[in-house]
């Protein structure tokens, strides 16, 4: 209910005494954890729940972060924030302008990889989701989701970059919670998804202003440095 203090509990990290901890406080629209938002400024194991909550659940993570590799535990989500009054109103809508939820552009296939290539299955899922802005957009929603085994590298340049390079360990949904916010027009994100003497996922994002991010998914093969269109 709107107003009562939520609090982390029964989670811990054992490992290197130099990796940074902390939580990360999240807003869902249902039981999906991809479609969760990040809460900005909830980042202790305390959380009172607010009115912009209400006709959401609530979920909470733990993570671990040292150099560029991180990692993460997310709880169950609550039941259905109510007003004080008891009220169950429909979740709120997210500020902003047009929403977009940038998928793959759809383009003629690339040419068929060589004999022996293996490609990364299931085939991970990058998935973009907020609302355009003036100067650039708001995300609400950055998740990628890669089989255990592959690692996404994620580097960023220009615009907005909460951090310039970023590792994430495949096996889960990761959220990419640090570029859940604004950013600007100009901001450039590569993720490459990776797994040994496989066919690495190359996902380029560019922020624009008052249009949604431009995306851009090709292939890189093992041993070489230029990618190349992903066969279909």
């Amino acid at each position: 209910m709107v107003g009562e203090t939520l609090h982390a509990v029964n989670g811990a990290y054992s490992g290197s005494a130099d990796a940074a901890t902390g939580f990360t406080w999240l807003r869902c629209p249902d039981t999906d954890f991809e479609d969760c938002v990040t809460i900005p400024r909830a980042t202790t194991d305390a959380y009172e729940v607010q009115n912009a909550d209400a006709g959401s659940m609530i979920r909470v993570t733990m993570w671990a972060a040292e150099g560029d590799d991180s990692s993460y535990k997310a709880s169950d989500p609550t039941a259905v924030v109510k007003t004080s009054s008891g009220d169950t109103p429909a979740p709120p809508a997210t500020p902003g302008g047009p929403s977009f939820d940038v998928t793959p552009t759809a383009s003629k296939p690339g040419p068929a990889l060589p004999a022996g290539s293996k490609r990364i299955k299931p085939k991970p899922v990058v998935r973009i989701v907020g609302k355009y802005t003036s100067t650039g957009a708001r995300i609400t929603t950055f998740t990628v989701k890669a089989p255990k085994g592959a690692t996404t590298t994620l580097a960023c340049s220009k615009g907005t970059c909460p951090v310039r390079k970023q590792t994430v360990k495949g096996g889960h949904t990761s959220h990419l919670a640090k570029f859940e916010r604004t950013l600007k027009a100009g901001t450039h994100i590569q993720l490459t998804i990776a797994r040994k003497g496989y066919v690495s996922e190359v996902t380029i994002v560019t922020i624009r202003r008052g249009h949604a991010p431009q995306r851009s998914d090709s292939c890189l093969l093992p041993g070489r440095t230029k990618r190349q269109k992903c066969p279909a």
